[in-house]
């Protein structure tokens, strides 16, 4: 299944893009385990998403509450503290339909957590705390522990209360940012914590806007993920663009779009402000208007 998926990465992407009613019709049988399944393993191969199809399929649709039912997470919950979670499960015949189901589900929050967080699992902090979340967080720090990217020093702060991890980006003595990023125990059902260590510590880029700048690309990047250091490295390199003096996106106060990676471009002829594509796309949709975020001219 992997080498089919694989074979058909560069194809899937392209009708996904060019029709995105085509995802369900190919991978996705409604209301059932086995179609979850086979949407997840097609978004983990691809690393594709559709935010708007995904969102029709779990809000529209009962599959959520068939998890929950299966899991029996409004009564007595199974017992899964002794469930092997594997990213990418392609051989699960003979197991127990909830053993299934967890799995999936561990799965689909590390693909998109935050269209999750808006069905009825986002009610049941408790339980993810309980079962998945703590494998989700273990695996996480064991992959930031790994992590190397230049100028970038990452340290785990470990107590019987709180699981953090100390950001630092440093291009030398005279320009640092320190973050503290709180890991919650429902991770990545609650969302990252992210908030600058001492003031005191950084230096260059922190003064005025610049440092909210930095604080508020880092917050807009790692609130979003549920991988850790893929936050990390997003926020990094924005860091290193910012610094190089390329401008964020007036929306999403990053350099570096999260999704498409691409760099602010459409300005505004009035205030000069820069804008990442999608963010004005979504600006226009939700305003219903054609004008700029920042000083409402007609752009």
């Amino acid at each position: 299944a992997r080498f089919i998926f694989n074979l058909l990465h560069d194809r899937i992407n392209d009708l996904v893009r060019v029709n995105s009613d085509c995802l369900p019709l190919m991978f996705y049988q409604p209301n059932t385990l086995d179609g979850l399944e086979l949407l997840v393993g097609f978004l983990e191969v691809t690393d594709t998403s559709n935010d708007a199809l995904l969102s029709k399929i779990f809000l529209s649709d009962g599959l959520v509450s068939s998890l929950i039912e299966c899991l029996q997470w409004d009564s007595q919950p199974h017992d899964l503290s002794k469930v092997e979670f594997s990213v990418c499960d392609w051989d699960d015949q003979g197991q127990p339909e909830y053993v299934k189901a967890a799995n999936v589900l561990f799965r689909a929050w590390r693909v998109f957590p935050l269209i999750l967080r808006r069905t009825r699992l986002g009610e049941k902090k408790d339980m993810m705390a309980r079962f998945i979340s703590p494998v989700i967080i273990q695996r996480e720090l064991a992959k930031c522990r790994s992590l190397r990217i230049p100028n970038l020093t990452v340290k785990q702060l470990i107590s019987s209360t709180q699981t953090s991890i100390n950001a630092v980006y440093s291009q030398d003595e005279d320009c640092r940012f320190s973050l503290r990023v709180d890991i919650p125990p429902a991770f990545p059902l609650v969302e990252l914590l992210v908030q600058p260590v001492d003031q005191q510590e950084n230096k260059g880029i922190v003064a005025g806007k610049k440092m909210q700048r930095a604080l508020l690309s880092a917050q807009s990047i790692l609130r979003s993920s549920s991988k850790i250091t893929h936050g990390l490295t997003a926020w990094a390199d924005n860091m290193a663009k910012q610094l190089d003096g390329v401008e964020p996106c007036s929306v999403c106060y990053c350099v570096v779009h999260p999704a498409d990676k691409t760099l602010p471009t459409p300005a505004c002829k009035t205030c000069k402000h820069r804008f990442h594509s999608a963010c004005l796309y979504k600006w226009f949709s939700t305003s219903g208007q054609a004008t700029c975020p920042m000083c409402r001219s007609l752009f």
